[in-house]
């Protein structure tokens, strides 16, 4: 049952990064030629950023406090955990090939919101960091790594995590700061 529902959702995941696609080719058509054909999706992105959003406050929550309680992951905060961890994991694969373009160095003259370098930095960082999160307990659970091993992913994956709500702040905060620049 299990592998079932894995499949099934590793299906829909498939599904809606190929509707996503479809529907950036379709606006690129529609809109033609010029700076409209290089316009972003604003409803979608906001969606992927929500959702994103929401499953990494999640994560932090329910993997931070019971750390600080020093106690371990178990019972429905561990399914609740793991959940958000899928759900953070196709948000973020998305929320990467749609906003990549935007972030890449190169991309300074074809879009109208300027960041600096050090927030593209920022971004191909957190990215990084961000998978690495992923990775290291998926990597845990296969038969490669012994006990010692697996405590030593496990703590990784903490540092990773922490690392990453740091740099989240800072990004939000200096995404702030963009947008305020456009307004005024």
């Amino acid at each position: 049952m299990l592998q079932l529902l894995s499949a099934l959702g590793l299906l829909g995941t498939m599904l809606f990064v190929l509707a996503c696609f479809r529907v950036r080719q379709a606006s690129r058509a529609w809109a033609g030629s010029g700076p409209a054909a290089t316009g972003r999706f604003p409803r979608c992105e906001q969606l992927l950023l929500w959702c994103a959003s929401a499953s990494f406050t999640a994560l932090a929550l329910s993997g931070f406090t019971v750390r600080l309680r020093d106690e371990a992951l178990t019972g429905y905060l561990l399914l609740l955990h793991v959940c958000c961890g899928a759900v953070l994991a196709a948000t973020f694969t998305l929320a990467l090939l749609v906003m990549a373009a935007r972030f890449g160095f190169e991309a300074e003259a074809k879009t109208r919101t300027a960041y600096s370098w050090l927030h593209r930095l920022g971004f191909w960082w957190f990215a990084a960091i961000l998978i690495g999160v992923i990775a290291t307990p998926l990597v845990a659970m296969l038969p490669l790594a012994g006990t010692h091993d697996q405590e030593l992913l496990v703590a990784l994956h903490r540092l990773l995590a922490l690392a990453a709500v740091v740099l989240a702040m800072l990004l939000t905060r200096a995404e702030a700061r963009v947008r305020a620049s456009l307004r005024g």
